[in-house]
């Protein structure tokens, strides 16, 4: 027999309450709070799997994190994708990634331009203005330990599901290392550490 909705189970959300739920979870300024977010490169493209552009983004990170204070918990960068848990101390997610996700376009089309890739420049600005990523981004404020450390957990473990390598420690371009100094693996740029418990 077939239920009906809203009888026995839970119909769908309106558009107002799924505008409030996802408003919620990408809300974009708190203070004193971390966020895990997540930015993917426009069409999905793989610049990240070049060492040199995944140095770069690293270090912008960290150098983004220094220049307007912030706290840089965990990070990952994929070929296609990049995973975070940072707070800005002013509270101001969205400003922090407004001027990341500028410079990060402008530093992959210099370095683009130095090593003589015209079609990753041309790339780079086929629809507009220069841009590297996505127009979206998921902002996941995190309020408890527990979903800190999961989220420091997925961060790390993103590679290994991905099939990139088999362990976590395998990937370069992420904070594993400063969560396990006994492996004797040090991340690319300074992490700033949370205690987990």
């Amino acid at each position: 027999m077939l239920t009906p909705i809203g009888r026995g189970r839970k119909s769908r959300p309106n558009f107002q309450e799924h505008y409030k739920i996802m408003q919620r979870l990408n809300s974009p300024d708190q203070d004193g709070v971390l966020h895990f977010l997540t930015l993917n490169v426009r069409e999905r493209k793989t610049p990240f799997r070049r060492p040199e552009y995944a140095r770069m983004i690293v270090e912008l990170l960290r150098f983004e994190c220094d220049r307007h204070p912030a706290k840089l918990a965990a990070f990952v960068v994929m070929p296609d994708h990049l995973h975070a848990l940072l707070g800005p101390e002013d509270g101001q997610i969205t400003r922090f990634l407004r001027r990341f996700k500028a410079n990060a376009t402008h530093n992959l089309d210099h370095i683009a331009a130095q090593n003589k890739r015209q079609n990753e420049r041309d790339w780079l600005c086929a629809k507009g203005p220069r841009e590297l990523w996505q127009d979206s981004k998921y902002s996941l404020p995190l309020y408890s330990r527990q979903w800190i450390r999961e989220k420091i957990e997925y961060i790390h473990q993103n590679p290994v599901k991905n099939g990139l390598v088999e362990n976590a420690e395998d990937w370069v371009w992420s904070s594993f290392g400063a969560y396990h100094p006994e492996l004797g693996y040090v991340p690319p740029v300074k992490v700033d550490v949370v205690e987990l418990y």
